[in-house]
Parts: C-alpha cells; structure tokens; sequence
C-alpha cells in the first residue's frame, strides 16, 4: 500500500500488538481506518479491532446513519490523497456494513441497510440473499422490512 501519511500506532484488543492505521471515515467520536497492511479497522475505546469476523462490524455500524453515496464520497477524498483512482467498492467493505446490519436482529440497523442495498447491483444483492431470508423469518423485524426483504428475494429469484 502507499506510503500513508496519517499513521497512528495503535493497540490491536485481540492480542494488545501494535498495528500502524490511518483513520478514513469518522463514525461517532472513533474512526473507521485501513492498516499498513491493507486490512480494514476500527478505533473502539479499547484499542483497535481488525475488522476480519462479521460480528465485529457491529462498531461500524453507525455508517449506516449516512448515505451510501457520501460515505463513497468520504473514501473518494481518502484515495486521492493518495494520489490513486479506484472506485470506493473495490476496496470499502460496504458489503460487510450491509450484511451486519442485516443480521443485528435490530429492526432499526436493518432497515438502514435496507437503505444502503437498494443502491447495490443485482450480483452485490445476490450476496446479501442469505441475510435477506434472516429478516423474513425474524419475529424482531417490522412488517415493513420483512416485506421489504421478501419482495428482494422475489426479485432475485426472477
């Protein structure tokens, strides 16, 4: 990866070894950031979380209070200073975000990320199906986004 000029020296919570990151995108009062090695991670109280198990984007989740489009904007300005052109999908784990908030059991995360799938291609919905088919059969989900995730799969399977 590029030489990155915002590196912090943080403590991975998993095993307390440093990890250098370079924060990207503010979530609340922490940051979401990409390692020296290219992995995507999260500042928690604690320390820093890899993000390398679903469970973990949990801490990310509040991206969802944002638009897909400006959190692409938000990683579009990180990329160019760098001085490197790849679209934000080709690198950002959005479809992890989708898929947490999806699978939270939180009618509240899930119809944010209803909002964030509607703006994906039909091959990142197909992705997602799995997760879709959790909200469909969840007592904890609203009517609306039950039905929302059932018309989704209805679509997939055409």
């Amino acid at each position: 990866m590029k030489e990155l000029k915002k590196f912090h020296v943080g403590k991975r919570i998993i095993d307390k070894k440093d990890i250098n990151w370079c924060p990207v995108v503010k979530i609340t009062d922490n940051y979401m950031g990409i390692s020296d090695d290219g992995e995507w991670v999260v500042e928690v109280s604690e320390g820093i979380h890899v993000l390398s198990e679903i469970k973990l984007f949990v801490f990310v989740l509040p991206l969802l209070e944002r638009s897909l489009s400006s959190i692409n904007l938000t990683i579009i300005d990180f990329l160019s200073s760098l001085s490197v052109e790849l679209d934000p999908k080709e690198i950002f784990p959005y479809l992890k975000i989708i898929q947490a908030g999806l699978e939270k059991e939180s009618d509240y995360w899930a119809g944010l990320a209803l909002m964030w799938y509607k703006e994906l291609s039909i091959d990142e919905k197909n992705t997602l199906k799995q997760s879709l088919s959790l909200i469909v059969k969840a007592k904890w989900a609203s009517q609306k986004n039950r039905q929302i995730a059932q018309r989704e799969l209805r679509r997939l399977s055409i």
